[in-house]
């Protein structure tokens, strides 16, 4: 028998039992809708919590380095002093040469209260590298000139945060190219001392997250690192204790690991986007999995459906077996058929099921979409969202057929062993 002989018997042998046929498409049918709805539950999570990570740590090759290392003693969350490492100049020169690193980026970092068109409100003030901005986007405006200059990058929503303080403003302050003022405050043995700083706003940045849009003033490195010294009260502050943080830049993913080892090797604790999106995503996957075997279930409970209709079918076509026999069909030719009919049911049901389950997620992630919308979600209702990938659909799809053909096995085997002469005398 050829396989255009096959075809044509499996199209005609469906057709005649349409109906049974239909109905048990549906189950699988109902089982891929469940596999594809819910596991595209958990890839769309998983994207959306990973673009997140992305806009917040800006590179998977980034590792944020700070002097407090964890160790045993302090606990994971209360590191002691006698782990602390000041991230000093020449300790920056050092991790520098270490194999894989690329850049380093050192960080400091204090508040201040922002005066600005007779509005004030409390800010963070973030000293940066103005010759390597690194993830840092600008929407309007420029960067400052040097960084020793006098010049100050705003984040995207400051001017929001001025328009909420008193007398509370209907519109946003304008910030871009305004003269302001930053008081700096500091304790001194004789009370609280302050110092007045004024500069011109010459940049602002895209949006990167809701805490930095509303609350960060963003100044060329030396700069802020003069302010940050005055604010401890010692001089040559950094020589001594270091700055607050740095960001070591890898050459390459792949280098991540190893650079993060020699990292901890010096004393130092880190942290990169990397190592949390990997256990972020083995979370996902057995998340995935478990959702998807809850879908797998109804798709179990459908292949039921699949060996009930064969074996009845056999029942039917009992004198129709016997003369296949009896004009030359063998036992496989016989398997053959009863294989593709059931493997047929499953394809056709696992096909329907991918379109059902795609027009299932998009319908729910609408639906998502809108409802955490109005309750104010606003970014965070990417989260929960639904995503159907190629993978799935053919994951889905292959699934089905795969449950298909397994379930008309036995009645594939109980069809090629019927005799021939007893087939024949079936009334």
């Amino acid at each position: 028998m050829t396989n255009r002989d096959l075809i044509r018997i499996v199209l005609a042998n469906l057709n005649r039992m349409k109906l049974r046929a239909s109905l048990t498409a549906v189950g699988v049918l109902v089982g891929t809708t469940a596999i594809v709805t819910m596991v595209s539950l958990g890839v769309g999570m998983q994207q959306g919590l990973s673009a997140q990570m992305m806009s917040t740590f800006g590179s998977v090759t980034a590792i944020e380095v700070t002097p407090m290392a964890f160790g045993e003693s302090g606990g994971p969350f209360a590191p002691s002093a006698a782990e602390k490492t000041p991230l000093t100049p020449d300790l920056v020169e050092e991790i520098g040469s270490i194999d894989g690193v690329d850049r380093v980026l050192p960080r400091v970092s204090f508040p201040a209260k922002l005066t600005l068109n007779g509005k004030e409100t409390d800010v963070n003030i973030t000293g940066f590298d103005v010759e390597d901005p690194f993830d840092l986007n600008l929407e309007r405006g420029d960067w400052p000139a040097n960084n020793r200059a006098k010049s100050l990058v705003v984040a995207a929503k400051v001017g929001d945060r001025l328009a909420q303080a008193e007398p509370v403003s209907k519109d946003s302050i304008v910030v871009l190219g305004e003269r302001a003022k930053l008081t700096i405050t500091r304790q001194t043995d004789f009370g609280k001392e302050e110092k007045k700083f004024r500069a011109r706003t010459v940049g602002q940045l895209k949006s990167r997250s809701p805490y930095e849009d509303y609350n960060t003033i963003y100044m060329p490195l030396g700069t802020a690192s003069k302010l940050f010294e005055w604010q401890s009260g010692q001089t040559n502050r950094l020589e001594r204790e270091g700055y607050d943080g740095l960001r070591v830049l890898a050459a390459n993913v792949e280098d991540v690991p190893r650079v993060e080892s020699a990292l901890k090797d010096l004393g130092v604790g880190t942290f990169s986007a990397k190592a949390l999106l990997d256990g972020m995503n083995s979370f996902f996957m057995v998340l995935q999995a478990i959702l998807g075997a809850i879908g797998a279930v109804a798709l179990i409970v459908a292949s039921i459906g699949i060996i009930n209709t064969m074996i009845m079918s056999i029942y039917e076509r009992t004198r129709e077996i016997g003369i296949m026999k009896a004009v030359g069909a063998s036992n496989t030719d016989v398997m053959k058929i009863f294989l593709a009919e059931a493997g047929t049911i499953g394809i056709l049901g696992g096909a329907a099921g991918v379109i059902f389950g795609w027009l299932t997620a998009k319908v729910l992630g609408l639906i998502t979409g809108f409802y955490m919308g109005q309750a104010g979600a606003g970014a965070d209702a990417q989260i929960l969202s639904f995503v159907v990938p190629w993978w799935l659909a053919a994951f889905a799809m292959g699934f089905a057929a795969i449950i298909g053909v397994v379930a008309g096995i036995y009645p594939a085997l109980r069809a090629s062993r019927l005799n021939p002469l007893d087939a024949l005398r079936h009334d």
